[in-house]
């Protein structure tokens, strides 16, 4: 399908309804774009999204590695990367840590 339609017109076509979203769809990269897209195709209606990264996953919320200072640091979060938490309705969740 890809090689029949440009990547902007398959986009048009899957948003508009045309064209059912794939069965399964494998986002390689669980950093902020490849999550903020998973959650994009998820709110989209996209089934069975999986995101694969070279890391393991993070620890429980509740893990006692949050609360080591010497394994975590700070990170600043810019007003593009904001606006992007905004769109997919991420950023209420984080605001109060920022």
């Amino acid at each position: 399908l890809t090689n029949v339609m440009s990547m902007p017109l398959l986009i048009h076509a899957f948003s508009a309804g045309l064209v059912a979203p794939p069965a399964g769809t494998l986002i390689v990269g669980g950093g902020p774009a490849g999550l903020a897209t998973a959650i994009a195709l998820a709110k989209r209606g996209y089934k069975k999204v999986e995101v694969l990264d070279r890391l393991p996953p993070p620890p429980a919320v509740d893990d006692t590695a949050w609360s080591d200072t010497a394994r975590f640091y700070l990170i600043g979060i810019g007003g593009r990367g904001q606006n992007a938490l905004r769109k997919i309705g991420a950023w209420d969740a984080i605001e109060p840590f920022t």
